[in-house]
């Protein structure tokens, strides 16, 4: 999970300096079309390099805003991340406090428990008993 979440912050910080780098090459395009309004006489007109230009601008606007989108969708994941791991580290800490009372309660038990309802001799029986698998164990 958290590998994801790594990956998924680079990848977003990859994609914001993309943005970075269309911005600086759509204010410069923007900045030479503009510059061709104010040509004087006979240079102001619409010709190939114009054409060119305007394209250049609406193709660097139009990756600008799928740069967005995705630096949006990909914040929102990094985001959904974060909080399903806040949801499993609390879902972990429950567990660890059932797991504990439990723990607990056995001990509890084994000191009021005489003759064949002693406690477990060993660890494993003890932990065979808290996991409750004893049918699933074979008999010898």
């Amino acid at each position: 999970m958290m590998n994801e979440m790594e990956k998924m912050s680079k990848e977003i910080a990859d994609l914001e300096h993309a943005l970075m780098d269309k911005t600086n090459s759509a204010k410069l395009a923007e900045t030479r079309l503009e510059n061709r309004l104010y040509r004087p006489g006979a240079e102001l007109v619409q010709d190939e390099a114009h054409f060119g230009l305007r394209d250049e601008v609406l193709q660097l606007r139009q990756t600008q805003q799928d740069l967005r989108k995705k630096i949006d969708d990909g914040k929102a994941t990094y985001n959904d991340l974060e909080e399903h791991l806040i949801r499993l580290d609390q879902d972990i800490a429950n567990k660890q406090h059932t797991l504990m009372t439990d723990l607990r309660c056995m001990d509890m038990r084994d000191v009021l428990k005489k003759g064949d309802l002693a406690p477990p001799a060993t660890q494993t029986q003890r932990n065979i008993q808290l996991t409750q698998i004893e049918e699933e164990l074979p008999k010898f």
